[in-house]
């Protein structure tokens, strides 16, 4: 509280008359950008000027994202389950935007394309790259002009059912300390829980980890090494930068469905290492963007490298977060949607 008291000059007691703690100014903060949000999608004109609003709000406030999937869930349950409301009251007017402007589409085609143009929004968020009005909207009228594959049967997501644990201890408190770190945050997990999780006592936990923060680093490394090894594997057998976008669009969208918590962390919780570690895991991360920003270009030569770099990054973090949301990861044909959606956004 004194850091930001002392950023917009005042003392912490002035600063303290108007908020009780940090948590409460997190919820105004929170709040207070999602009715900006709420109005932006409420003023009318039809989806072409909701979206170059929503990119300029963007452009002027790219902070909400973070603020949003990191923070937001460390607030009491009461106040999460009211932001997550307006979300949706926000989510909703958008879907109804774009159901008014292609009236084929079904009311969950519609909740998917608006989620995915807030995720796309929200992704800048994640870097410092200049912002431009025009690519956003270019980017989210991609998004809700994508022709999604005919629905299959809804079901269970994969990772959903519980499986068989294995043999190794460390495994098994790496499994469990993952889907704790994805379901509560790294913060709100402790040693104690993450050893009752996996049923290993204790004590005993400190045999494989010495800490928390070495099992949130094996997670993180583990999952970025995945997403490495897939990329190889992709770049082995593809026959142009094209195709090999294709194949690691539909790799990512198969990782994020299936480790939807490792996906989480690698997303959100990077943040909590120590500085050289998280240095080395965002390192690993911005190299692997680079070969896709660097697959995009030589696939379409037209783009800039700021460009091809917000396309890129809103594509990954559609994905991601799209399948850590309960609701549409459960509705039909979810892996090809989807893949579409982050089609759309690399190719359109």
């Amino acid at each position: 509280m004194a850091d930001i008291a002392g950023a917009v000059g005042i003392t912490a007691g002035a600063l303290y008359r108007h908020f009780r703690d940090k948590q409460s100014l997190l919820d105004s903060a929170v709040s207070d950008s999602f009715e900006r949000l709420y109005a932006v999608t409420s003023a009318g004109g039809g989806l072409d000027a909701m979206l170059t609003r929503l990119a300029e709000g963007t452009v002027h406030g790219r902070e909400l994202g973070l603020l949003w999937e990191r923070e937001a869930r460390h607030l009491p349950a009461a106040n999460q389950q009211v932001l997550r409301r307006r979300f949706r009251e926000v989510n909703q007017r958008l879907a109804e935007g774009i159901g008014e402007h292609r009236a084929e589409l079904s009311a969950a085609d519609a909740d998917l394309l608006g989620w995915a143009v807030l995720c796309a929004l929200g992704s800048t968020a994640h870097h410092t790259v200049e912002l431009d009005v025009p690519v956003l909207v270019a980017m989210t009228s991609a998004i809700c002009a994508v022709r999604l594959p005919d629905a299959g049967e809804a079901a269970t997501p994969p990772g959903d059912t519980a499986g068989l644990a294995p043999v190794s201890r460390r495994e098994a408190l790496l499994a469990a300390a993952t889907r704790l770190f994805g379901e509560h945050g790294y913060q709100s997990v402790s040693m104690a829980e993450i050893g009752a999780a996996a049923a290993i006592a204790g004590p005993s936990v400190y045999n494989h980890f010495a800490s928390k923060t070495e099992i949130l680093l094996a997670a993180l490394n583990r999952g970025t090494e995945a997403l490495w090894l897939d990329l190889h594997e992709v770049l082995r057998v593809a026959t142009s930068h094209g195709h090999a976008l294709d194949l690691l669009v539909d790799g990512h969208v198969r990782f994020a469905l299936r480790h939807r918590q490792l996906m989480g962390a690698l997303v959100t919780e990077i943040g909590n290492l120590p500085l050289a570690e998280r240095n080395q895991v965002r390192m690993a991360q911005r190299e692997l963007i680079t070969e896709w920003v660097s697959l995009l270009r030589a696939h379409r030569p037209e783009l800039s490298q700021r460009d091809a770099h917000l396309r890129v990054r809103g594509a990954l973090i559609v994905i991601a977060d799209v399948a850590r949301t309960p609701h549409l990861v459960r509705g039909p044909a979810v892996a090809g949607r989807l893949g579409a959606v982050a089609r759309a956004l690399l190719f359109t």
